[in-house]
């Protein structure tokens, strides 16, 4: 889910954007990244904010960039 990044969620982990235990373990509080940029936000280069706009990440100097809602495709 973040911005520019082209790899399948099939191939990413599966991530709570409010960390665990905190955030639920719910479908609204979960979200596809790869292994760099879950290390990235786990690691605090970026804070994560989920919405109905979107996925928005922001950088410790406060630059935000979003990722619109993508559909979710069943039966793949």
């Amino acid at each position: 889910m973040f911005p520019g990044c082209r790899l399948l969620a099939q191939i990413c982990q599966n991530d709570h954007v409010d960390p665990w235990p905190l955030g639920k373990t719910e479908e609204a509080n979960i979200d596809s990244k790869c292994v760099h940029h879950h290390q990235s936000k786990t690691e605090k280069y970026f804070t994560v904010h989920k919405d109905e706009c979107g996925v928005h990440w922001t950088t410790p100097a406060g630059r935000t960039y979003t990722r619109p809602p993508r559909p979710l495709l069943r039966g793949w």
